[in-house]
């Protein structure tokens, strides 16, 4: 069943209250928000909504068409706002999870941090933005 636009709404409102409980809930949405990064806030934000596992999302005619993969059937797509015309409506995103390889698919490369690079990027950010060891040892502290 297709999602409403004031369903949507409710579901942003209640969100913004459990995403602002407290800094682990906090720290839970910019995890996911960090992978979707070319996304407005507003975007990031309901899809951790309905998705906080979400890897890499895109349209349905993007997956189809310039990634060659094809959505699984059943699945439930990620509603999220269009405010592109004169009315509100809904438009929808899917998981990578949510899809299949087609036959000329793309690979699809999700950004992470390798522990065998750990120690060049902490030296970089200490070096770039002036930390000390007390400034922290781990990235996430940095």
């Amino acid at each position: 069943m297709a999602a409403r636009v004031e369903d949507v709404r409710a579901l942003a409102a209640i969100h913004a209250r459990e995403v602002c409980a407290g800094p682990d809930e906090w720290m839970s949405y910019l995890n996911a928000a960090a992978k979707f990064y070319r996304y407005p806030f507003a975007d990031s934000f309901l899809i951790h909504a309905q998705k906080p596992t979400a890897q890499a999302v895109a349209s349905l005619d993007d997956w189809n068409e310039q990634m060659g993969r094809w959505v699984k059937k059943g699945s439930v797509g990620i509603a999220l706002f269009d405010d592109g015309g004169p009315k509100l409506k809904l438009r929808y995103v899917f998981d990578i999870r949510d899809t299949c390889r087609g036959e000329n698919f793309k690979r699809i490369y999700l950004w992470r941090i390798e522990r065998r690079h750990e120690p060049a990027i902490r030296d970089h950010l200490r070096e770039t933005y002036g930390l000390t060891i007390k400034d922290g040892s781990s990235i996430p502290v940095m």
